[in-house]
């Protein structure tokens, strides 16, 4: 009998589970991220990262490009190279592609409710709700930032 592998999110699109390489979160603006699985989302690649990171100044290396002087995180969603296998527990797995899926910037008070407001986006990205891999980028990226903005200001 095998056993079922649970996962963190789970959704018609596949699922989602959080990156847990110690090196991710050990880097100097690291937060959250996850590794999405989503096969249905396009037909040559089928994993994607999602993860957020802080916008603070951080010694020894350059100033963020923030998109407005209240921006304080950042979301990117990257599609993943299908010749690499990734694996959740080993970030050196995750060879992603450019440009970004989708990056959106916010203004939130903690690093804590940043992580959780990734979490949120995931979950629609898993439950086809916002599209992972739009083939019109451009709706689906205003679609993303009202949706983290409207989770930023609760």
């Amino acid at each position: 009998m095998t056993q079922k592998q649970e996962h963190d999110i789970r959704g018609p699109l596949g699922y989602a589970d959080k990156i847990t390489d110690p090196r991710f979160e050990s880097h100097p603006t690291g937060i959250a991220g996850y590794l999405l699985f989503a096969p249905a989302v396009h037909p040559l690649w089928s994993f994607y990262i999602a993860q957020i990171i802080h916008l603070r100044d951080v010694e020894g290396m350059p100033p963020a490009q923030k998109h407005g002087a209240d921006m304080t995180h950042e979301i990117m969603v990257l599609a993943l190279q299908r010749d690499f296998p990734p694996k959740k527990d080993d970030i050196k797995t995750m060879r992603w592609m450019t440009p970004a899926n989708h990056v959106v910037q916010l203004s939130c008070d903690t690093d804590a409710r940043a992580a959780d407001i990734l979490e949120q986006v995931v979950q629609q990205f898993i439950s086809g709700v916002i599209w992972l891999d739009p083939n019109d980028v451009g709706i689906s990226r205003e679609q993303l930032k009202a949706f983290v903005n409207g989770l930023a200001e609760d």
